[in-house]
């Protein structure tokens, strides 16, 4: 991906060093102590190879969906179509999160009482304290809970990943517009990366024909660009949902920037691992809890890619995208009548 100018570059160094994690790869920045040797290896940042496929390459449909009566691609059945994968519904609930499920429409929160909201870390109804009282946000903000911690929040971030409040209001969330598997829904005018299929639908394809019937080639980069985010740019909501839901203390930098690497050994996408960093603007790592969702939410974004199978166009992608959390607000004042 392209490297953005050195205005909008995060404070980061330009080494860095992975290690094994139980989903692949994680970034560390910065240098080893004197006379230490870590067990680790260092990768430099590197522009992956160029895609290269015929003239005219052959959109194709992915692992898992074959063409429907209508010619598009579609999932076998109990399978569900996210990020353009087929996935089984463990892993659509993962990428959903533990308040929300997948459903064939996409992801929605776990029903609760109609004094309850769900809590996003945990999935379970829980009622707001009093002292919120009964409007809960003064500020049009949307009020959550996340792990028993509770805090008013955007309206969009108060919806599921794939959908948002597009007029800003808390009204219902509307689900984000859904391309057949093999293909990513792109606003027009916002990629950056030639496609050699590339036409004026708004659904665009990333899996393609290979060397043989079953052997598919996924263009990794296009991927990214639509499920991450282009670099030096906003990061998709699929990636900073999680980080927009979680409540920053005070004070603290709500502007993140998370640094993405995606590696896929033997260009096998479904060997697909991934490493992830998370700075401020200033450059410093936020809160343990911060870098945390980070990392979760990346993971289960790789559980999807690496559920596509076939041949990766490079041997890595890299990205740096700008996130925004949620900084924790004072709660109003108690409410008449209430002691806590």
């Amino acid at each position: 991906m392209q490297r953005p100018a050195a205005a909008f570059e995060p404070a980061v160094p330009a080494r860095a060093t992975v290690w094994q994690t139980g989903l692949g790869v994680a970034l560390s920045f910065g240098a080893a102590a004197p006379g230490c040797t870590p067990a680790r290896t260092a990768i430099e940042p590197r522009r992956p190879p160029a895609f290269e496929l015929a003239a005219s390459p052959v959109p194709a449909c992915p692992r898992d969906a074959a063409p429907g009566r209508t010619g598009q691609c579609a999932c076998a059945d109990a399978l569900f179509n996210v990020l353009g994968a087929c996935v089984g519904p463990r892993s659509g609930d993962a990428y959903c999160g533990p308040g929300a499920r997948i459903e064939s429409g996409g992801c929605a929160f776990r029903a609760c009482g109609p004094r309850e909201r769900v809590d996003l870390a945990t999935g379970e109804c829980v009622s707001p304290p009093a002292i919120w009282g009964a409007s809960g946000c003064s500020d049009g903000g949307a009020l959550r809970a996340r792990g028993g911690r509770w805090a008013c929040i955007p309206p969009a971030a108060a919806c599921p990943r794939d959908s948002t409040r597009e007029d800003g209001t808390i009204r219902a969330c509307a689900r984000a517009r859904r391309c057949p598997p093999g293909s990513l829904f792109e606003e027009p005018g916002r990629g950056q990366h030639p496609s050699p299929a590339r036409s004026d639908s708004p659904c665009r394809p990333f899996v393609f024909e290979g060397t043989s019937s079953e052997l598919r080639r996924v263009d990794v980069a296009v991927w990214a660009s639509v499920a991450v985010g282009l670099n030096g740019g906003h990061g998709s909501s699929d990636l900073c949902r999680p980080l927009e839901q979680e409540s920053l203390e005070p004070g603290a930098s709500p502007a993140l920037w998370v640094h993405v690497l995606l590696a896929f050994p033997h260009q096998d996408v479904s060997r697909a691992h991934a490493a992830v960093e998370v700075r401020d603007e200033a450059g410093r790592a936020p809160s343990l809890g911060a870098q945390e969702t980070a990392r979760r939410s990346l993971e289960t974004l790789v559980e999807i890619l690496r559920a596509l199978g076939g041949e990766a166009s490079a041997a890595s992608v890299e990205t740096r995208v700008r996130c925004l959390a949620s900084l924790a607000p004072s709660p109003p004042g108690p409410a008449p009548g209430s002691t806590n």
